[in-house]
């Protein structure tokens, strides 16, 4: 019971701390108005927390592992690593549509650096290390037989720079972030690096 408790005031702060990160941004959202948002003392934050930094770490890393179970419930059911690879790409884009903490930071929109940076490495990190994994796969059972193993990790980070790339330039020239010509746009590019 104790633990279930305990699961719940960290759930909310979470939820809460997310809620007012999307609406007023990282730095003008503080501990008092995360405290007043789960009816909390602020000291009762700082008891699970020890700083706005590490509530923000909490929040990016509920979003990862969501968005990760939702990538990989998809990928799961593809045979081929092409159709893995595409599906992954997919469904990242729509993932990260769903997720505006995670867009923003990979989009740099959270400019303090040090929240928003640290954040944005383990993701790239993390989305290179699954990206690479689907290519070895690929190479090891002979279906992307013009691709050597020595450049998979090379191109897994070219692919992701490219991806994230175009999250950030259709954000900031459309204002929004359109899923249906980003899965088209992959649709049609990602192909030409099986060959």
């Amino acid at each position: 019971m104790k633990q279930e408790k305990f699961d719940f005031t960290i759930n909310d702060i979470v939820t809460n701390a997310q809620r007012l990160f999307l609406q007023y941004g990282y730095k003008k959202t503080s501990i008092e108005d995360i405290a007043e948002a789960t009816n909390r003392a602020k000291s009762t934050i700082y008891h699970f927390f020890s700083s706005k930094e590490q509530i923000f770490d909490a929040v990016v890393s509920y979003e990862m592992q969501e968005m990760r179970k939702s990538v990989k419930e998809k990928i799961d059911c593809k045979q081929k690593s092409s159709e893995k690879i595409l599906a992954y790409l997919d469904q990242l884009a729509l993932e990260l549509s769903n997720r505006l903490t995670l867009l923003s930071i990979i989009t740099n929109e959270i400019k303090d650096k040090t929240a928003g940076k640290n954040e944005y490495l383990k993701i790239v990190e993390f989305e290179n290390i699954f990206l690479t994994q689907l290519f070895l796969e690929g190479v090891e059972s002979q279906e992307f037989t013009n691709i050597s193993r020595e450049d998979i990790p090379l191109l897994a980070e070219v692919i992701l720079s490219a991806f994230f790339g175009i999250i950030g330039y259709m954000i900031n020239t459309d204002n929004r972030h359109d899923i249906t010509k980003l899965s088209r746009l992959l649709k049609n590019i990602a192909p030409q690096f099986f060959c």
